[in-house]
């Protein structure tokens, strides 16, 4: 996946900052240093100065970006061990992951947007966006917009393809509403060509 690049690899001590105070740009909160604790390959925390183990939470070398960020957001750091099940693989910082893989997943890139409503009336998650990448389908960005009027979610995901269809077929195959796409790809060309036949035969008639 494209966030491993960002993994720092190297067991070495990490000069970090509590998340929080990077929220509020406190700039009087001391740094800290943690060093990750490996036992037989086995990622047991990481310890500070002061001697406290630190576990945080543990992102699996599997996982999407949203959940690295969802969970990275939920604790005290800007930090989360990568892990291989229990085997330490490295660190991914939350800078890098604003910093750097924003500027990836950007709509700047070419691609295809589409925006829908998820079957369960939930925000895009990490289990459909890994569905679409089993298929090859890149999920560039994502946004989500709650509509109060009618309390749905709707979703805006940009994709890798030029043409959306492939990527159509697989949200309404996960029962997704699609409500619209940009370009129209070949499924709006399918559509105009039998719309042109139809026109045709009535006009005979």
């Amino acid at each position: 996946m494209e966030w491993h690049k960002f993994i720092i690899k190297e067991n070495q001590n990490f000069q970090l900052n509590s998340l929080r105070s990077k929220i509020r740009d406190d700039l009087s909160h001391p740094m800290r240093e943690y060093k990750p604790i490996i036992e037989d390959n086995v990622y047991k925390g990481f310890r500070g100065k002061d001697a406290e183990l630190l576990k945080p939470a543990i992102l699996q070398i599997d996982s999407n970006i949203i959940d690295a960020l969802s969970i990275i957001e939920n604790y005290d750091l800007d930090f989360i061990a990568v892990c291989d099940e229990n085997e330490f693989l490295g660190i991914v910082t939350l800078n890098d992951i604003i910093k750097n893989i924003a500027s990836i997943y950007s709509f700047k890139e070419p691609g295809s947007s589409i925006w829908f409503y998820c079957s369960d009336n939930k925000p895009v998650s990490s289990e459909l966006i890994h569905s679409l990448e089993l298929e090859n389908i890149r999920v560039l960005t994502f946004s989500v917009d709650f509509i109060e009027d009618i309390h749905r979610y709707l979703n805006y995901i940009r994709i890798n393809q030029l043409d959306p269809n492939q990527t159509l077929k697989t949200l309404e195959r996960l029962g997704c509403d699609i409500k619209g796409y940009y370009p129209k790809g070949s499924r709006a060309m399918e559509f105009e060509k039998k719309l042109e036949h139809l026109s045709h035969f009535l006009s005979i008639e």
